[in-house]
């Protein structure tokens, strides 16, 4: 059974993008959202630079509107994924009275996302031809069996399938990706002077793509297992209490919000032992811990993972799913405990209340 279909769509590669944007700019602690603003140097001769003044003063707001507005773009994410959108109309629409933009906002979302299509339009051809090589070569390569134990390892249903919608732009880094506990994205370039025989089949592109969607679907299928919900609701587990050693962890070292960072470092370490894992079954010399760097968002991630990976490797080499016995280990690792030394008390932030996931 294949738990992930490959799609692309215009209308959701651009949401995506504003969406990317938006994340992007209320986590700043500057005035501009500078991944996104990169990413906008592809457009230069067209209106989609605009978008930036969509979300401008966003990174502004109180901690408490900066989740309300994250939850409103969560919400609306969905809804784009479902399909519950057939015009840029309706969307557009949507996406100015859900976060009150203004009519000057709506007018620049409704010119660049024409920006976008006539783009996607004038590519289609190519956008659809690697919708089909991508599918044909994780069958290939065998990703969608390991897919297949990465839902068994989570305990997740494979009735819970997902898609995987491709963000086609002429200009980005080939394996950058996001997911949501609903569905994964992966952006693609399409450069206008590269071959379309080099895109379509260069061998390195393909294994950089193959790598993106293993690492989301570990962030998909984390998010969507009990081990999650045992972080958020259950205090006995020891996922619970992995999570609250980290927190303190953060505490003590003055990080604003602990408990999303401790959470969002627990999501990384397993997404790349994950593409770690299969990266070693494509290639027996490749060993994930001897990386100089493994993830770019927090150093922390690379400590944390240094303790993860080899019990994940062992769980998947033996068949064996995620359990409570799984975060015990990692709690009583000597280098966990070396690596996340508490220098703040439990007591000074038992009464902090869980949004990692916010």
């Amino acid at each position: 059974m294949v738990c992930m279909d490959i799609k692309t769509d215009s209308l959701v590669s651009f949401f995506s993008l504003w969406g990317y944007g938006f994340s992007d700019l209320i986590n700043s602690t500057t005035d501009r959202a500078f991944s996104f603003s990169d990413l906008l140097q592809s457009y230069s001769s067209q209106n989609i630079p605009l978008l930036e003044q969509t979300f401008s003063g966003m990174n502004k707001l109180s901690f408490e509107e900066k989740k309300e507005a994250i939850n409103k773009l969560k919400n609306l994410t969905i809804d784009v994924n479902s399909g519950k959108y057939n015009s840029s109309k309706q969307l557009i629409n949507d996406i100015t009275t859900t976060f009150q933009l203004g009519e000057d906002n709506k007018r620049i979302l409704e010119n660049a996302y024409e920006s976008y299509k006539k783009f996607y339009d004038l590519n289609k051809k190519t956008i659809l031809q690697s919708v089909s090589t991508l599918s044909s070569s994780y069958e290939k390569n065998g990703l969608y069996d390991y897919f297949e134990k990465m839902y068994a390892f989570f305990q997740v249903d494979k009735s819970k399938k997902t898609n995987l919608y491709l963000h086609h732009f002429p200009s980005i880094m080939l394996d950058t990706g996001s997911s949501t506990k609903d569905c994964i994205h992966q952006n693609i370039s399409i450069d206008k002077n590269e071959p379309k025989d080099h895109y379509l089949n260069n061998s390195c592109i393909l294994t950089r793509r193959m790598f993106t969607p293993v690492h989301e679907l570990g962030h998909f299928l984390f998010e969507n297992s009990e081990s999650a919900s045992d972080i958020a609701n259950n205090p006995d587990s020891s996922a619970h209490k992995v999570f609250k050693h980290l927190e303190n962890y953060f505490a003590s070292k003055n990080k604003k919000n602990p408990n999303r960072f401790a959470y969002a470092i627990i999501h990384e370490a397993f997404a790349d032992s994950c593409s770690g894992f299969f990266k070693e079954k494509q290639d027996e010399s490749f060993n994930l811990l001897n990386l100089p760097k493994i993830n770019s968002n927090f150093a922390e991630v690379d400590s944390l993972i240094h303790v993860v990976y080899p019990i994940y490797k062992q769980h998947m080499k033996e068949n064996k799913p995620i359990s409570d016995d799984f975060f015990k280990q990692v709690l009583e690792s000597p280098l966990f405990q070396n690596n996340f030394k508490n220098l703040a008390s439990t007591a000074q932030i038992a009464s902090a209340k869980f949004d990692g996931r916010n």
